[in-house]
């Protein structure tokens, strides 16, 4: 990695993501795959890379990018329960906090439907309470 790179995301995790424990997922890829996201072929090897690389740059920022275009939750009331199981795993993973990347139906422009937007304020809010806001 240049030594110019000073951010990493690590993108896209479930707005609604879901597990029980970290080592699980990680020795089984499709798992992680359906529980949290982050579609990547080798995970195992993804995160050994990403340890490696916090551990040998620790001046790098490292967020879990959540949402995204493809990663719509199944309910609004999943998400909002998963906000503390996304703070977990980003300290579990060692990140430094997560970006929100809110995209109901795919586009920014759906923000502007007032559900879709007090959904965003709610989630927010609700990941403030188990995360420093340093990492949000």
């Amino acid at each position: 990695i240049s030594p110019d790179v000073n951010l990493l995301y690590l993108s896209f995790a479930k707005l609604d993501l879901s597990y029980d424990d970290i080592s699980s997922l990680i020795a089984t890829p499709t798992l992680f795959k359906s529980l949290i996201g982050l579609e990547y072929i080798g995970i195992n090897e993804y995160f050994n890379d990403a340890l490696q690389l916090r551990k040998a740059r620790p001046d790098i920022i490292m967020l879990l990018s959540l949402g995204g275009e493809n990663y719509q939750p199944i309910s609004l009331d999943a998400a909002l329960n998963s906000t503390e199981k996304i703070a977990n795993l980003v300290d579990e993973l060692g990140f430094d906090g997560i970006d929100v990347d809110y995209e109901p139906n795919g586009s920014f422009d759906a923000l502007n439907d007032i559900n879709k937007a007090d959904f965003y304020v709610k989630y927010v809010t609700k990941l403030r309470e188990y995360m420093c806001e340093d990492k949000l």
